[in-house]
């Protein structure tokens, strides 16, 4: 029998030296009769420094308290205590957090004698519990403070995790969203069976559409389409958790696009209008105009001398209204096509352009035009750009005012753009008429004393708008002015 208790005793010494936990015996008022040696291992103090001590000097003041707590209840009621989280000071002044498990020696009689205890440090546990607790609140923090709807799942397609911004655009209260079905609750009807399908696939196989449009139903019934960012939450066994999402609210985006694609119809609509208005222009009224312009030349031939001059002048007069009208009827004509027929863009030589215009407008002999030598080679329709060219120096010689003319065109780059300029010596213009010369029908003179149709600008800026650039004028009364205007480089 005393061997047997020999051995015993020898087993239990070689288990309390092999154990990776510390085991320990206290007794009733708190003094520590025994530890193990993973005491030493574990927190650095030799055994003898802590055998025969209270152990309050080696838990953190803010436990002891709990600790008293346990001991007395296993005391009173005999029944051990599981699981007891308080810290412990290792020899180096650090707290290791330790979890106990602790229960009563009793007598024949049941009465506690002392306690003993296994005692587990569980500092690294600890240490990612809070990790992860302040990842947590960094995680909604942040979520909480965006304007995007955030949502988190299980398995089920519950809600476990909502932000303020999604309680706020469907009118719930937090505590009535967690644990209600999304689908079944959030999703409208006609779509609960589409959307209730792509979520269950995707906890089923683990994949979830990285993004998709969608929409929910508000509390109060008004339907917003959000679009989902999503992924699959996964356990640290790698069992799928749930399913993660973060919608940003695209409404207004939608409508506006839609209410963009009505305002594209409505313009084709007017485009097709302009079209059909033009073709009456060429056919429809221009026909009489032709007729009333040959009677009136007919009687300016055969019956000239039979007006007296007041007659003469007013029958003058009649020719040039005519003319006035057929040129203002081409310039309509010739204005709604600019942008809606077709154009061969191709790489064109500016300064072949340029003289090209210069050549066809014959300036007069009092008029020197300059080329700067620069010019660029532009992807562009040739008959466009000489369109534009002619109207700027036409309308350059018409008005020219001083007796020793000199225009001059320029070019620099800007950024991805070309800048051209076509400056005179004219009579300039007012700074209050910039914007309105390039109105369609405007003119600053009248059209009795300079034959203008007032659509030669017009037809500038529709042109260089066409190509995604900008026209501008700058002048001083008296001095000249300068018309700019820029067209995309070509790479």
């Amino acid at each position: 029998m005393e061997k047997r208790l020999r051995e015993s005793a020898e087993e239990l010494r070689s288990i309390l030296e092999n154990a990776t936990d510390i085991v320990y015996t206290l007794s009733f008022d708190g003094i520590f009769a025994f530890v193990s040696p993973a005491w030493t291992e574990l927190l650095g103090h030799d055994v003898s420094e802590v055998e025969d001590r209270p152990f309050s000097d080696f838990v953190h003041p803010e436990d002891v308290e709990a600790c008293w707590d346990v001991l007395r209840r296993v005391m009173t009621t005999g029944r051990p205590v599981k699981s007891v989280e308080y810290r412990v000071r290792h020899r180096n002044g650090t707290w290791r957090w330790h979890s106990s498990s602790y229960a009563a020696v009793k007598d024949k009689y049941g009465n506690p004698l002392y306690g003993v205890g296994v005692a587990t440090d569980i500092t690294e546990h600890k240490l990612a519990e809070d990790a992860l607790r302040e990842s947590e609140r960094r995680f909604r923090e942040l979520l909480g403070n965006v304007k995007l709807a955030a949502l988190v799942l299980d398995k089920g397609g519950r809600i476990t995790f909502c932000n303020d911004f999604f309680l706020q655009l469907t009118g719930w209260k937090r505590e009535e969203v967690k644990g209600r079905d999304f689908v079944g609750t959030f999703v409208p009807l006609p779509l609960q069976e589409r959307d209730r399908r792509i979520l269950t696939n995707s906890l089923q196989k683990g994949v979830a559409p990285a993004h998709g449009e969608s929409e929910i139903q508000t509390r109060q019934g008004e339907r917003r389409i959000i679009l989902w960012n999503n992924t699959i939450l996964f356990n640290l066994d790698g069992t799928i958790a749930g399913f993660a999402s973060i919608g940003e609210d695209i409404t207004k985006r939608r409508m506006a696009e839609e209410k963009e694609k009505e305002l594209v119809k409505e313009l084709e609509s007017a485009n097709r209008e302009l079209k059909d208005f033009a073709y009456i222009v060429s056919h429809d009224l221009k026909a009489p105009l032709r007729a009333i312009r040959s009677l009136a030349e007919w009687l300016y031939m055969d019956y000239r001398d039979s007006f007296d001059e007041d007659g003469k002048e007013q029958l003058d007069l009649l020719i040039n209204r005519v003319n006035r009208m057929q040129n203002l009827l081409e310039g309509i004509l010739h204005y709604s096509r600019v942008g809606t027929s077709k154009e061969e863009k191709i790489l064109v030589n500016i300064r072949e352009v340029v003289a090209e215009v210069i050549d066809l407008l014959a300036p007069p002999p009092n008029i020197v035009i300059s080329v700067d030598e620069d010019m660029p080679l532009l992807l562009v329709d040739r008959t466009r750009l000489q369109e534009v060219f002619t109207n700027l120096l036409n309308n350059a010689i018409k008005y020219m005012d001083k007796p020793e003319g000199r225009i001059r065109i320029s070019c620099q780059p800007q950024g991805e753009y070309w800048q051209f300029g076509v400056a005179d010596n004219g009579p300039g213009i007012e700074e209050k008429y910039f914007d309105k010369i390039f109105g369609i029908f405007q003119t600053l003179q009248p059209r009795d004393q300079v034959e203008s149709t007032g659509i030669g600008l017009t037809i500038v800026k529709k042109i260089v708008e066409t190509y995604g650039g900008k026209v501008w004028v700058e002048s001083r009364l008296g001095e000249g002015s300068t018309f700019y205007f820029t067209l995309p480089a070509s790479e």
